[in-house]
């Protein structure tokens, strides 16, 4: 019976006579080259503080800058133009809440570093991009 017991508790033997050893681990990656990574996409926009990049991969600033454009493919300085924008309207409103209802919340309109900056061509007069103080 003692016997009984202990072969009980055993595993079966294997077929050819081999005793277990350590499992190998396998690879799950078929046999062949290793392909090489892929490149990141060309148009990734990145959210950096600084000049904001809207409408394509050039981050536009303040000041006009020296670019090729899209549209009609010369090299061109960007005429910069300025409007309206989110900062421009929180300003007002806050200087029209402390007390500057009798016109002083319309300075905000009147000053370029309120409000957003256009860039665009001066050959083809397209919108190459818009440079957002507060977005």
């Amino acid at each position: 019976m003692s016997s009984e017991k202990q072969y009980e508790d055993q595993p079966p033997p294997y077929p050819d006579g081999s005793q277990p050893g350590p499992m190998q681990p396998q690879s799950l990656m078929p046999p062949g080259p290793v392909p090489a990574p892929q490149a990141a996409p060309a148009h990734q926009v990145n959210v950096m503080p600084g000049p904001v990049c809207v409408q394509s991969t050039v981050c536009y600033g303040e000041y006009s800058m020296a670019i090729q454009c899209p549209h009609c493919h010369n090299t061109v300085n960007t005429r910069i133009t300025h409007q309206t924008g989110l900062l421009t309207w929180l300003v007002a409103g806050g200087i029209f809440l402390v007390g500057g209802f009798l016109g002083c919340c319309l300075i905000p309109f009147c000053v370029d570093f309120c409000l957003d900056v256009v860039h665009s061509c001066p050959n083809c007069n397209q919108q190459l991009g818009v440079y957002q103080r507060l977005h």
